[in-house]
């Protein structure tokens, strides 16, 4: 059998889509976010077991906003152990992160090393915008009201940053701090 090129596959599977959606075989569209299984698509995206642990009661008793708030301070709590540093906040990921004298290196699978100083900058500004403009306006304005959709976007979000230093490597002889696993 003679191999197929990517362009003359995708005008194919266009084809086949188009005469499934004739036949009604097309898939529905959930036009309504309100139709949406929150606490299923929470279930199924926040993996990390200890930001389940600290968040899921939260989110399960419609404190949004708070299992949210939880969730990016315990971030901090993550990155802070895996790397021994006992800064806080924006200047936690300025000093495990940027500069000369980074404390943690993020797997990657980047060979080149301008490719891995962009994914640790990178990360570090995400790290330090989601501190400044997601957790601490929970924390200083407790009035806040997260919908459950966006809480389910941004504690997926939370669960990827912190797996990432979880998969992190301690460098330049930093100590682990105790009591968060891995």
């Amino acid at each position: 059998m003679k191999p197929i090129s990517p362009k003359s596959a995708l005008k194919k599977a266009h084809s086949i889509q188009v005469k499934a959606n004739k036949l009604g075989l097309k898939q529905p569209v959930i036009a309504d976010v309100a139709e949406v299984d929150h606490t299923h698509l929470y279930d199924i995206l926040v993996t990390d077991g200890e930001l389940r642990d600290i968040t899921r009661e939260l989110f399960m008793g419609k404190h949004y906003a708070q299992a949210v708030k939880d969730g990016f301070q315990f971030i901090c709590d993550v990155a802070r152990s895996k790397s021994g540093s006992d800064q806080d906040g924006t200047k936690l990921f300025d000093s495990i992160l940027g500069g000369e004298n980074t404390k943690i290196e993020l797997k990657t699978k980047f060979r080149r090393n301008d490719s891995k100083n962009n994914l640790r900058i990178g990360y570090m500004n995400m790290c330090k915008g989601c501190y400044m403009g997601i957790r601490n306006p929970r924390m200083h304005e407790p009035t806040i009201k997260d919908d459950p959709m966006v809480a389910v976007e941004l504690l997926c979000l939370a669960n990827h940053l912190i797996i990432m230093f979880r998969n992190s490597k301690r460098i330049r002889g930093s100590k682990k701090k105790k009591g968060i696993t891995k």
